[in-house]
């Protein structure tokens, strides 16, 4: 979820000079610089970091969990600085396996979108099931019986926590393989690669 909601950098003339956004204009205004930085490279954004009162449960309910762990004393991760046993990241999962990718992955609630994203994550080196070998369990007789084994794929929020995870290690054991998009005071989002491409298809 995201830590906070937007402060309207991206109203702010300079920083809309920076991206060749029409000075006065209201186009982005509303979001946050870190998730216009993803979206204008194509990676998938939630968008609940924009000003909108009307974001989704789950993001108030992200926002309330953050600040109470700043209450503990946890700090959010800045590239450069070194981070402790109590450091906060913002992950984006769809934008951090797209990242991972380098292109836009397949929707993460289909068999193609599973298959992908723990193809990649194995790739990266986490002990979880190589999802190839599902596909070779797959017949003619399987299919047409409705009897897929499926059973060592990982469901999509499970991919999720483990990329967000994978990301939190990265950060603490090798932060020159993470990237940070955003502004400090209004929110970074932490990728899990040394820099971003221009732009994802």
């Amino acid at each position: 979820a995201p830590h906070s909601t937007a402060r309207g950098l991206l109203a702010q003339p300079e920083i809309r000079r920076r991206y060749n956004l029409r000075p006065g204009g209201r186009t982005w205004a509303a979001w946050r610089l870190c998730d216009f930085e993803m979206r204008r490279r194509g990676l998938p954004v939630s968008g609940g970091g924009s000003m909108s009162r009307l974001a989704p449960g789950w993001v108030e309910q992200g926002r309330r969990l953050f600040e109470r762990l700043r209450g503990l004393g946890f700090r959010f991760f800045r590239k450069g600085e070194e981070p402790d046993r109590r450091t906060l990241l913002e992950v984006q999962a769809q934008a951090a396996f797209g990242a991972l990718l380098g292109r836009r992955p397949f929707p993460k609630g289909t068999l193609e979108g599973r298959l992908q994203r723990q193809l990649v994550l194995y790739l990266e080196g986490l002990d979880i099931p190589n999802p190839m070998r599902a596909l070779e369990e797959i017949t003619r007789h399987r299919l047409l019986t409705g009897d897929l084994p499926l059973e060592t794929l990982c469901e999509p929020g499970a991919l999720d926590a483990l990329v967000a995870a994978y990301t939190a290690c990265l950060a603490a054991t090798r932060p020159s393989r993470v990237c940070q998009v955003g502004d400090p005071e209004e929110g970074l989002v932490t990728l899990p690669v040394a820099e971003l491409q221009d732009h994802y298809a």
